[in-house]
C-alpha cells in the first residue's frame, strides 16, 4: 500500500468506495462528516475499540471479522444489539491491496449476518518500518439497549453469585501466536472469534435479573475479567483451577511457551455472572443452545474484599494479581 492511501484524495476515495461498496446502504454516507443516528427506543449504547493483529489472517478468522465481532461482543455484554458502526482504518506500507479487500469483504459478511450498518469512517496512512504492522481498525459501535431496561452490570455482583465460562480459554491467542511464529499449533487450534450477542441475549431473555453481569474474555482473558469483577463489586472472586475449560492442545502450547491460559485473549468466550443458586439452570439452557459452558467459580465475602483467588483441587488458594503485560505482541 502506498502512502497516498492516506492523502484524502483520489487514492483514499478509491479505497473508501471499494470498502463501502461491500456494505449494503453504506454508499449513501460516503463524503459526509457526520451522521445522525436515531433508534425507536431512543436508548442506545456506544463502544469504541481498535483492532490490529499479525498475521491479518489466522485459523478461524481475520482482522475484519475480529473488528466486527469484537465490537458486537462489547455491546452484547451490556445487553445491547449493535446496529451501527463507524470505522477508522490506519494503513501501513506493508498492506497489500488484495489483503485490504479481503479484510473488508470479511467484515462486510459479518456485519450483514448481524444486521449492522456501516455509516462512516476515516483513513490514515502511517509509514511504519515494522513489517508486522499492516492495518489497524478502530470501531465505534452503537447499539440498541433492551426495551425492558435489563442491563447486566458486574458491579451489582454480590457474595454467593456464581461464575460460568462459555467456551474455552486461550484458543484465539494460541491460534494467532502459532500462525505468527510458525509453531504448528494452528493446525489443531483455531480462533474462537465469533459474535456473542445471540447467546448473551438468550440468557438475558430467559433469566432476566438472574444474569448479574457479562464480560467477553478478550485482552487479559479470564483473569482480567475476574479482576474487574472483584474491583467493581467489592466481592472476592474465587476461580476453581480444576474446572477451568482449557483444551489439552492449548494446555500443551502454553506449557511450552511459559504462558498462563487464564491471561490469554479469547474472541468467542464469555464470562457469565449469575445470581446465587441459578448456575445449574443457566448451564442447562446453555447446553440446550449447544454452548459448551463450565461453572468455574463464585463470589465470596472476606475482610479484604475485591481480591481474586485461584483455588487448587486440594483447596489451596493463591491470590492473583493482574499481570503488567503478557510479553508477546498484540493478539487482538
Amino acid at each position: 500500500m502506498e502512502s497516498s492511501a492516506g492523502d484524502g484524495l483520489g487514492h483514499t476515495r478509491e479505497l473508501i468506495l471499494e470498502c463501502a461498496s461491500r456494505f449494503p446502504g453504506a454508499m449513501q454516507y460516503v463524503g459526509l462528516d457526520s451522521v445522525a443516528v436515531t433508534t425507536q427506543s431512543q436508548r442506545f449504547a456506544v463502544t469504541v475499540d481498535s483492532f490490529t493483529v499479525s498475521p491479518l489472517f489466522f485459523p478461524g478468522g481475520d482482522l475484519g471479522k475480529l473488528a466486527v465481532c469484537g465490537s458486537i461482543n462489547d455491546l452484547a455484554c451490556s445487553g445491547a444489539r449493535m446496529t451501527t458502526m463507524l470505522w477508522t482504518m490506519v494503513l501501513g506500507p506493508h498492506l497489500t491491496h488484495d489483503d485490504f479487500i479481503a479484510v473488508c469483504d470479511s467484515a462486510a459478511r459479518e456485519a450483514a449476518h448481524s444486521g449492522i450498518q456501516l455509516t462512516g469512517g476515516d483513513t490514515k496512512f502511517v509509514d511504519v518500518d515494522d513489517p508486522r504492522f499492516e492495518l489497524l481498525i478502530a470501531v465505534t459501535g452503537i447499539g440498541e439497549l433492551r426495551s425492558d431496561g435489563l442491563l447486566p452490570r458486574l458491579e451489582s455482583a454480590q457474595p454467593g453469585d456464581e461464575i460460568i465460562v462459555v467456551g474455552s480459554l486461550g484458543d484465539h491467542a494460541i491460534a494467532v501466536l502459532s500462525a505468527r511464529e510458525g509453531l504448528g499449533f494452528d493446525r489443531i487450534i483455531t480462533s474462537d472469534c465469533r459474535a456473542l450477542f445471540p447467546v448473551a441475549n438468550e440468557l438475558i431473555e430467559e433469566f432476566g435479573e438472574g444474569i448479574v453481569g457479562l464480560r467477553d474474555l478478550t485482552r487479559g482473558g479470564l483473569l482480567a475479567a475476574a479482576v474487574d469483577l472483584a474491583s467493581l463489586s467489592g466481592a472476592d472472586v474465587v476461580l476453581l483451577e480444576a474446572q477451568l475449560p482449557i483444551s489439552v492442545h492449548v494446555r500443551a502450547a502454553t506449557d511450552m511457551l511459559g504462558l498462563d491460559p487464564i491471561e490469554l485473549a479469547n474472541e468467542g468466550a464469555l464470562m457469565v455472572v449469575v445470581r446465587g443458586g441459578r448456575a445449574r439452570q443457566v448451564l442447562f439452557t446453555l447446553a440446550r443452545l449447544g454452548e459448551p459452558a463450565t461453572l468455574v467459580g463464585q463470589c465470596e465475602r472476606s475482610g479484604a474484599g475485591g481480591v481474586v483467588y485461584l483455588q487448587s483441587a486440594e483447596g489451596l488458594r493463591t491470590q492473583q494479581g493482574e499481570p503488567w503485560s503478557l510479553g508477546v505482541p498484540r493478539l487482538c
